[in-house]
């Protein structure tokens, strides 16, 4: 896509210089003053613009300005645009973002839902050395920690243009309601925001902010999402 749009910017390009030269060098038959291209329009009473400057003059400086924004827009937008994308489906459609899974540990094996975040490359460059961090902000927060890749059950990985890796976020044994669990706003005051940060080499990091649902007793773990 990126191709195609700097193709057509070569052709409009090309076209606009085109009839500048011949706006320059018009043929015998058509170069004439203002009243004859008024006449031409088929004004009787041609503008003041039109009688003071020739027609030929305006259209040239509108084509400079064309060309010129042709090539400046999309550097703008493309300058605007995060390189990477943090991206979380609360509704958890093929269950890509939150799966249920059992993890061993040293008291045994735990139950619970591992939650996942995919991580886009929006750029038409290959990253390398993307690394993605995740930290609770809140009073009961925790020292940020270092994502892992699903695919390479790495800290860090390449992702090519416009492509998606998953991470492992985190873990939620079950059942989610326990002695001293913080329940409702409290829950979500305490914990806080989550901070996920996307960084890699020669690429300014792009971050995300989520926040803890608020738990209930009906809180069902695996139907509804815990952060939003």
């Amino acid at each position: 896509m990126a191709r195609f749009l700097q193709v057509i910017q070569i052709l409009f390009s090309a076209l606009s210089l085109g009839v500048l030269v011949f706006l320059a060098h018009p043929p015998e038959e058509l170069a004439s003053n203002a009243s004859k291209w008024a006449k031409w329009l088929g004004e009787k009473n041609p503008p003041h613009w039109l009688v003071n400057h020739s027609f030929d003059h305006y259209a040239s400086i509108f084509l400079i300005v064309f060309i010129v924004l042709l090539w400046l827009i999309p550097y703008i937008f493309k300058r605007r645009r995060k390189a990477f994308e943090i991206i979380y489906d609360d509704k958890n459609v093929g269950r890509q973002f939150r799966e249920l899974k059992t993890i061993e540990t040293f008291s045994g094996h735990v139950n619970g839902v591992e939650y996942r975040l995919k991580i886009r490359n929006n750029t038409a460059k290959t990253i390398e050395e993307v690394k993605i961090t995740s930290e609770v902000l809140g009073l009961l927060g925790k020292l940020p920690i270092r994502l892992i890749f699903d695919e390479n059950q790495q800290k860090t990985y390449t992702l090519d243009p416009n492509a998606s890796a998953f991470v492992s976020w985190f873990f939620v044994p079950l059942p989610l309601a326990q002695p001293g669990t913080l329940m409702r706003e409290t829950a979500s005051a305490a914990h806080g925001p989550l901070r996920v940060i996307v960084s890699a080499r020669d690429t300014k990091a792009v971050e995300r902010l989520f926040r803890f649902a608020p738990i209930t007793l009906e809180f069902d773990p695996y139907a509804q999402s815990l952060v939003i």
